[in-house]
């Protein structure tokens, strides 16, 4: 009866091996269609504080033959064709566009199509995607390239000829991270300038006018919107920014006026924008400016700060009364100078 029974679960065993075997060694669906397009995804993500909102933005991409998988270059394999099939003309440059601004996260597409890259031939054929870094301030470009790996051969054994295609995507660094898409950060922070007035003779009613100049990073340019209320609803708009031809960077110049416990925030400027904030010369109305924080800075993804005081007079106020301690100190001093040599006389006396 035991025997039985082992050679019942053998041959099942079996079976389901029979079965499994045509499984494994059966191919993948193909993964590219009938129109030949592989498509790879492009991901812009905004980050930063208060009101951020991402320009508008063409992104380029390059599709060259060849790759490099971990440190081995990588050309053809597994095929009969010799070399990389030519690209046909234009066919490697590709966009992507968000002709929008962007309050939050966008996603978007573009593709390559397997038949303009001439594949005729079964085999494997690595190509190296990359994107092309351009200069809007606030905008990281995707570093690492992306690896598609092209196999061209028949779905089954049949009679049909027609080749299929299936494409695998992977990170050039990390080539078992496969289907990441291409990721774009625009970054923005804000600047918040507030005034103080401060002394006895401090006119807290009085609007002091105060610049502020922003500076793109070398190379950039700025695409972004910069947002503020300063009596009303203001903006530093793109066109606003002109060219400084001593540092070879783009500039912007904005004055607004602060009383006594007034600010202004500027929202939406793009990181690594650069800030100075300096009142205008009030000295000859005799006020003297102090600067908390910095004047000066780097924007980032949080909120920088400027408190500007303005100080007049001091706790000195004519009265009429004499307030300095000085002449007390000097009648205390003859008080008891004078006390001392009656006290020295009567001594002597008494002796």
């Amino acid at each position: 009866m035991k025997l039985k029974k082992l050679f019942a679960g053998v041959v099942a065993a079996a079976m389901i091996a029979t079965m499994s075997f045509p499984a494994f060694a059966a191919r993948p669906t193909p993964n590219v269609g009938a129109d030949g397009l592989v498509t790879i995804t492009k991901n812009y993500k905004v980050v930063g504080s208060e009101e951020k909102k991402a320009p508008a933005e063409t992104f380029n991409f390059t599709v060259t033959p060849g790759a490099t998988v971990n440190g081995a270059e990588k050309t053809v394999e597994k095929s009969e064709a010799t070399t990389i099939p030519a690209m046909a003309a234009n066919s490697n440059e590709k966009t992507v566009a968000f002709t929008t601004a962007l309050t939050a996260d966008g996603t978007g597409t573009f593709t390559v199509d397997v038949a303009n890259l001439n594949i005729t031939k079964p085999g494997i054929y690595y190509y190296t995607v990359t994107e092309t870094a351009s200069n809007t301030a606030g905008v990281d470009y995707a570093a690492n390239p992306m690896i598609m790996v092209i196999t061209a051969g028949y779905a089954d054994d049949g009679e049909d000829s027609t080749l299929s295609y299936w494409v695998g995507l992977h990170d050039s660094k990390v080539f078992n991270d496969k289907n990441k898409p291409f990721e774009n950060t625009y970054t923005a922070g804000s600047l918040n300038v507030t005034k103080k007035v401060t002394g006895s003779l401090g006119n807290k009613d009085k609007e002091f006018k105060i610049d502020v100049t922003f500076a793109a990073p070398a190379g950039k340019t700025v695409k972004s919107t910069i947002t503020y209320v300063n009596d009303g609803e203001k903006s530093i708009a793109p066109d606003a920014w002109k060219l400084n031809t001593t540092t070879n960077q783009y500039e912007a110049k904005v004055t607004v006026e602060l009383a006594h416990k007034e600010s202004v925030q500027f929202n939406n400027i793009p990181k690594d924008v650069t800030y100075i904030v300096e009142e205008q010369d009030y000295s000859r109305e005799e006020y003297t400016a102090t600067y908390e924080d910095s004047k000066s800075g780097t924007i980032a993804n949080d909120v920088k700060s400027t408190t500007i005081t303005n100080q007049r007079g001091d706790d000195t106020i004519d009265t009429g009364v004499i307030l300095d301690n000085a002449p007390y100190m000097l009648m205390l001093a003859v008080v008891a100078g004078g006390a001392m040599m009656l006290v020295i006389k009567k001594r002597r006396e008494e002796e």
